[in-house]
């Protein structure tokens, strides 16, 4: 007889409870979005020009996408007070150090060279560009170590060169379409049989239903309290 695995469901970050097994898998895009919040000066300017002048369509996207990644820091940094107020164990893959590094970096480089290609072609060319950066890039290193300090005991890595989990990214990256890391991630989720996982990458996300994992991914509030924007990790009293 075959037995099918039931299928996973979208949790909500404000709505639902926690695992009742006390831990949750994390992808690297819920670490950088509870603790970095999008430019709120470039937020600002496009609400102000739109107020006089039509904007571009590039420019509507952008804004878009802006209000978007101002909603989803806000949704990250609750939910990360949360698993720190109860004590929740979390766990994740040893490449999150890799990518949250190589984001931090990005992110400040992105400031001075303004888009993403730009940015990672300049980069390439010459890794010298980072050298005035590096006071803040370690800056923001820091608080990434502050941010895991706050689970004392409570962080689990799992190295994925470990038996059986390259055979699994392998799997899930060809039946699913996932990048390497994604598939890395969810490789290392289902080996350690984690039925929990807090992501906000659509693909990965849809990729972890599929094979019977719950989700944290929605960040709408049934009855969101207003606009005001809430302070992320990052902004935390010490």
């Amino acid at each position: 007889m075959i037995f099918e695995r039931s299928k996973g469901s979208q949790r909500n970050l404000f709505e639902h409870e926690l695992p009742q097994d006390k831990i949750l898998f994390w992808d690297t895009n819920f670490v950088i979005a509870s603790l970095f919040p999008p430019s709120a000066e470039r937020l600002e300017l496009l609400r102000t020009k739109a107020t006089t002048t039509p904007l571009t369509p590039d420019e509507l996207r952008e804004r878009g996408g802006l209000q978007y990644l101002t909603r989803r820091h806000r949704a990250a940094a609750i939910f990360m007070e949360r698993l720190i107020t109860s004590e929740m164990n979390v766990a994740f893959s040893t490449i999150l150090f890799t990518e949250v590094y190589f984001t931090i970096e990005y992110f400040e480089l992105k400031k001075v060279f303004g888009s993403k290609e730009r940015t990672r072609e300049e980069l390439r060319i010459n890794p010298k560009i980072l050298i005035p950066h590096i006071p803040e890039i370690v800056k923001n290193w820091t608080l990434f170590l502050e941010l895991l300090s706050n689970f004392p005991g409570r962080v689990f890595t799992i190295n994925p060169a470990e038996s059986g989990i390259i055979q699994e990214a392998l799997r899930v990256r060809t039946q699913y379409l996932l990048s390497p890391n994604d598939s890395l991630h969810l490789a290392t989720l289902l080996a350690g049989q984690r039925q929990n996982f807090v992501a906000f990458d659509r693909d990965l996300t849809n990729a972890a239903i599929d094979e019977g994992v719950h989700v944290w991914c929605n960040i709408f509030q049934k009855k969101d309290p207003g606009a005001a924007q809430t302070p992320g990790l990052a902004d935390r009293p010490k």
